[in-house]
């Protein structure tokens, strides 16, 4: 994927990749990072996420077959961590433009970020927007998540690239708030029922 990412790439500018902005340390969003460092790419992201991404190197390479990625798409990949890190915030000078990195705090992962091109008022939201998905939730914060959509639509954006599904606008932001709080209210329910049923079992 990284490697057709880079041919497409190729096929707008032969500018050089200078940094890569990991959105956060899931997968499908940074394996392919070993091909941008080879191009002499900086890999940017939190603090949080690099060591997630260190942590965890052993067990994605050897669980990709559990997510689709068969031998052939996984072939060469070696996991490539950030070199460079920030807390709260960064900024990108691009010389005509800058791009502000900016820490969502624990949302859909706890090294999430968003990343601003205030000129232009785009906002790439990573995993923290997921568009007509079911979004991943495996390692969420629902209350820090709530949050940080909050300060999406608090942001003066134009447009807003989610992790996943198409050009996205506020109200998307907005739907995918109700959602989770949707969700989490109804999982609570089910599973304080389920704990219920099985004290009544114990109790017969």
């Amino acid at each position: 994927e990284a490697k057709r990412f880079i041919r497409d790439i190729r096929a707008v500018t032969e500018r050089p990749v200078k940094y890569v902005i990991n959105t956060h340390d899931h997968l499908d969003h940074t394996l392919g990072n070993s091909e941008f460092v080879k191009l002499g790419a900086a890999i940017v992201s939190h603090d949080r996420c690099k060591k997630s991404i260190i942590d965890n190197a052993g067990a994605v390479l050897q669980k990709a077959k559990n997510y689709g990625l068969g031998d052939d798409e996984m072939s060469g990949t070696i996991v490539a961590p950030p070199s460079l890190t920030f807390t709260d915030g960064m900024v990108i000078d691009l010389g005509n433009r800058s791009v502000e990195l900016i820490s969502a705090g624990p949302s859909h992962t706890d090294g999430s970020i968003l990343v601003l091109v205030p000129d232009s008022k785009v906002l790439f939201a990573g995993d923290v927007l997921f568009t007509n998905y079911h979004p991943n939730m495996r390692d969420g914060d629902i209350e820090g998540w709530v949050k940080a959509l909050d300060r999406i639509m608090s942001m003066d954006v134009a447009a807003i690239i989610p992790g996943h599904g198409p050009l996205s606008r506020k109200k998307d932001v907005a739907d995918m708030k109700n959602y989770l709080v949707t969700f989490d209210k109804k999982a609570r329910e089910l599973a304080a029922q389920a704990i219920g049923f099985v004290g009544g079992r114990r109790g017969d």
